[in-house]
C-alpha cells in the first residue's frame, strides 16, 4: 500500500502538476482594450503552479499529521482498497492539464 500510494503520487507530482495552466476565475486584465478577452494577470500566472506545489505540499503534511494521530485504517484490505482508490486522482489530474492546453491553444 505504501508503494502503490507514493507510486501514484509521484506519477502525477510534480511532472502533471507543472503543465496545469490557469482557468476560470481570475484578476482580470483585458487583452486589446476594455472589449477584448480577460485573461490571468502576470503575476497570477508567475504564482498559479507554485501555489499548486504550495497547496500540495500542505496537504501532504496534514494528511501525514492526522494519520499519526488518528490512525483510522487497522484492516490490511481496506487500507489496500483505499491506496488503490487514489488512483482515481490520475485521470482527473491529467483532465486538467488537457482542458488547459485544448483552452489556450483555442
Amino acid at each position: 500500500a505504501l508503494v502503490w500510494t507514493f507510486g501514484v503520487t509521484l506519477s502525477i507530482f510534480p511532472t502533471v502538476i507543472s503543465r496545469i495552466e490557469p482557468l476560470g476565475f481570475w484578476p482580470v486584465v483585458p487583452l486589446g482594450g476594455a472589449a477584448g478577452p480577460a485573461a490571468p494577470s502576470a503575476l497570477y500566472r508567475a504564482l498559479f503552479v507554485p501555489s499548486l506545489f504550495v497547496l500540495f505540499n500542505a496537504g501532504d503534511l496534514l494528511g501525514r499529521w492526522l494519520a499519526a494521530l488518528l490512525p483510522l485504517v487497522s484492516d490490511g484490505r481496506r487500507l489496500l482498497a483505499l491506496s488503490c482508490a487514489r488512483l482515481a486522482f490520475v485521470p482527473v489530474t491529467v483532465a486538467c492539464v488537457l482542458s488547459s492546453r485544448a483552452a489556450s491553444s483555442q
